[in-house]
């Protein structure tokens, strides 16, 4: 191994250590977008809520007008999702 790729391992080691302490820096004061920092689980959008509650595609606004006022929408880029978590919390407390 040349001194030239033992230089671009060493500075790319750095660069990527650097990267990852700048961004555990952002996070512990707060300093990130509430998108970014989701730690919810996960999300499943209206068009797949027929598949994650088994029941039909026609069947979906009727749910959401029965249960949607109690679950927690959250919004990236413009599409709706709906915690998995949330659902089930929400399914559960109503049986």
């Amino acid at each position: 191994m040349d001194l030239f790729t033992l230089g671009l391992i060493v500075v790319g080691s750095i660069a990527v250590a650097g990267h990852y302490i700048l961004e555990s820096i952002k996070i512990k004061n707060g300093n990130i977008v509430r998108s970014e920092g989701y730690s919810g689980g996960l999300l499943v959008s209206k068009e797949e809520l027929n598949s994650f509650l088994g029941i039909r595609e026609k069947d979906v606004q009727d749910f959401l007008d029965q249960f949607g006022k109690q679950l927690t929408i959250h919004t990236f880029n413009g599409n709706t999702y709906y915690s998995a978590d949330n659902i089930r919390e929400v399914i559960n407390a109503n049986k």
